[in-house]
């Protein structure tokens, strides 16, 4: 029986990967070994300090979000004493004995993984590595830090397994919560407790992703490990994913007569000739479209089931979630500084307002800040350029996003517009005069970390100023 089309083009990419296979050879590797013997302290230093702050901020975080859980628990189980004490009993129990049990999970050690962390694998694997090689057995110093290495990664991976191990817990907890009460009046209360966990699930999320950052935790060591033949082959051997699934490497013994019968990639690529194309001499090319059109399609289909980088174990929220929740204060911070340029006249120079700002964001739509501002003069025409101490502003500012990158601006300032030498005559707050600004911002990207920002702004106070200053403000600047 023949087989469709889109059948016999899956069964040929899955025979295309399965014999498509590295080939490692053996290499002298004492070059790396020499270089790795010559790595300053801070290298193995940073993997101590960044494997230990992860582990920090997962006990921190964890902690954290299990007084907010068990403070909601604590309170859904007093609302519902008050109407029924037998309930709240057998719904709540023991709350704060259950919660005490999972702060006391963050303490124990878990043997076996419950989350795979490829990057933990990767660099604990690289370190095993190091320590085997028989170069580095007159280092003493060299496998003592190996060896702190090693034990910070492993520290590590075990608070993984414990945060995921609670994680599991508290959504089993939830779905608990949620059979008793959805349908009564403390809905709305256990919505509070929905959000928390959605939170710290995402809050565990974002540090296992911040691992994969090459920069962080032993990327330089990775880097040059990765490059020798002889790691590639250990990796394949003593990896915890290679445990799981056993990877034959052709520097196996045996390797030849278990590969005996199975199909080359030779072989493959003559039945994908013959496939595709009738076997045309551009058969290879259309299958390798066919391929890459098939990956495009299938992260479309995740995207869309799977949004914001959600796994399949995780439910979906049924609330908008605040993507701000999870970073700390200062990752919530947005620097910025702008410029505005007032022309002269019979009282001012040419003025230029040199600002800057701390946002902090509420949501992804919202941000608070304040800021303040130097004026300086620039003098009254090119013939005449003088600079002067023209005045300061103090600022505060609040941005809504209005839609796309568009938002709505607004604040209030107070200025002093008058020459000074000395900044002692700023003390005198009745030379400030006051603004109200409400306007339009344009937001846009300028690369990964910045971004532009122009403002077009209207002052509702612009007619009170002695002397009267312009009503419309134009503002650009940059945000990081």
């Amino acid at each position: 029986m023949r087989m469709p089309g889109p059948a016999r083009i899956l069964l040929l990419i899955l025979l295309y990967a399965s014999v498509t296979v590295n080939s490692v050879t053996g290499q002298d590797s004492s070059a790396f070994f020499n270089r790795i013997l010559s790595f300053p302290d801070k290298v193995f230093g940073s993997i101590d300090k960044e494997a230990n702050k992860f582990e920090q901020k997962l006990t921190q975080q964890t902690d954290k979000y299990l007084n907010k859980l068990q403070r909601q628990e604590e309170k859904l189980k007093r609302k519902l004493w008050r109407t029924d004490s037998a309930k709240a009993k057998e719904v709540f129990g023991d709350v704060k004995g259950r919660y005490d049990g999972l702060r006391n999970h963050l303490k124990e050690t878990v043997q076996a993984p419950s989350v795979y962390n490829g990057k933990l694998d990767s660099l604990g694997t690289a370190l095993n590595f190091l320590q085997s090689n028989p170069q580095l057995q007159q280092a003493s110093e060299l496998k003592d830090k190996l060896g702190n290495n090693l034990q910070s990664i492993t520290d590590l991976q075990n608070k993984l397994n414990q945060t995921e191990q609670i994680r599991k817990k508290i959504a089993d907890r939830q779905q608990e919560l949620k059979r008793h009460l959805q349908n009564t009046v403390l809905a709305k209360e256990f919505q509070k407790f929905k959000k928390e966990v959605y939170y710290y699930q995402a809050q565990v999320k974002e540090y296992q992703e911040a691992f994969k950052d090459p920069k962080k935790l032993g990327g330089k060591l990775l880097q040059v490990a990765g490059k020798i033949p002889a790691f590639q082959d250990f990796m394949q051997k003593h990896s915890y994913l290679a445990t799981m699934f056993r990877i034959p490497s052709p520097t196996d013994p045996g390797y030849a007569a278990n590969m005996a019968g199975l199909q080359t990639r030779a072989d493959v690529s003559n039945m994908i000739n013959q496939q595709i194309a009738g076997g045309g001499p551009n058969a290879q090319q259309q299958f390798q479209q066919q391929m890459q059109a098939a990956q495009t399609e299938i992260q479309n289909l995740k995207n869309k089931i799977l949004p914001q980088g959600g796994s399949s174990d995780e439910p979906m929220p049924d609330f908008k979630p605040n993507n701000q929740k999870t970073k700390s204060f200062l990752e919530r911070i947005e620097w910025g500084s702008n410029l505005q340029t007032t022309k002269g006249n019979f009282y001012f120079p040419v003025t230029s307002d040199i600002g800057v700002s701390a946002g902090y964001k509420i949501n992804d739509k919202s941000i608070i800040g304040i800021g303040a501002s130097y004026k300086v003069g620039l003098g009254q025409s090119w013939q005449n350029i003088n600079f002067t101490n023209q005045g300061a502003g103090l600022r505060t500012f609040v941005d809504i996003k209005l839609k796309g990158n568009f938002w709505i601006s607004g604040g209030g300032e107070m200025n002093y517009r008058t020459s000074f030498r000395y900044i002692t005559v700023l003390k005198d707050v009745s030379a400030w005069q006051q603004s109200a600004l409400l306007g339009i911002s344009r937001k846009y990207k300028i690369g990964k970390k910045m971004k532009g920002n122009a403002q077009l702004l209207y002052d509702f106070l612009w007619k009170q100023q002695i002397p009267r200053t312009q009503a419309v403000l134009f503002r650009v600047g940059y945000n990081f």
